[in-house]
């Protein structure tokens, strides 16, 4: 189990050597790009992996900026999960070994074998790793970038449909036509009509004045005005009571 590991790290020792012999423009590049203050940040590896990123970006070199977990044992013997970011580049100018990884603690770049970014970022923890999101950003391609979807993890894809359900999903807005109402004809009330009840109306009232006080109605006279509108009010409060209404009442009068 030791010897297969003992041989990769040779081997990628080896390699590491035999490229600073051959320096490269880009290996130079990648060199010059020192921690400096980054283990002072809260994420070294992110702050350093930005930093980099921004100088391949500049000289138009292909790069992939790397966020992955991996799991560990702590010194307690308890198994805990660890989060770094990572710069994977290639190097053109060998041709045989393009691909290297630089991150906050590595002084020289790492070669990586060809093949999947995940089994490339496993080669380098030399454990599994699982990559979290990768942003690559394509050879001379100035400020452009394609983002590789991240693969989740069974508790994360639980944890975002928990979410989804508990998040109230906006309704489906149903769009109902307006149709135009056919118009209502009100009949009103013509005035003349109206005037046609109230003179037979005070016809009739002058009739049962007549018929009560053996006199016609004088409107002149306040002492007729007053019987009038006691007879009025008589009606109002007695006949318009019952069954038949005000013109019954009128048409018949009640006896003495």
């Amino acid at each position: 189990m030791q010897k297969p590991l003992a041989l990769s790290i040779a081997v990628c020792l080896g390699l590491t050597s035999c490229q600073v012999s051959e320096k490269s423009k880009t290996w130079d590049t990648v060199v010059g790009v020192r921690p400096g203050d980054a283990y002072l940040q809260a994420d070294p590896s992110a702050f350093y992996a930005e930093k980099l990123h921004a100088v391949l970006l500049d000289q138009g070199v292909e790069h992939c900026v790397v966020t992955y977990q991996y799991h560990y044992y702590t010194n307690h013997y308890e198994e805990a999960v660890g989060t770094r970011t990572a710069v994977v580049y290639r190097d053109n100018d060998s041709p045989g070994y393009p691909w290297w990884l630089k991150d906050d603690r590595t002084a020289l770049p790492v070669w990586l074998p060809a093949g999947d970014l995940e089994k490339q970022i496993s080669f380098y923890c030399r454990r599994k790793a699982e990559v979290i999101e990768a942003k690559h950003y394509p050879a001379r391609c100035g400020s452009g970038k394609a983002v590789v979807p991240p693969k989740r993890s069974a508790m994360q894809v639980q944890f975002r449909s928990e979410v989804a359900q508990r998040v109230p999903q906006p309704q489906a807005r149903v769009h109902v036509a307006e149709r135009t109402q056919p118009a209502v004809h009100v009949d009103v009330a013509k005035p003349v009509e109206k005037q046609s009840v109230l003179a037979r109306l005070e016809a009739r009232l002058e009739k049962l004045f007549r018929f009560r006080n053996g006199t016609a109605y004088d409107p002149a006279s306040s002492v007729d005005r007053r019987k009038m509108e006691q007879l009025k009010h008589g009606l109002t409060g007695m006949e318009t009571t019952g069954k038949r209404g005000l013109e019954d009442g009128v048409d018949d009068p009640p006896a003495f």
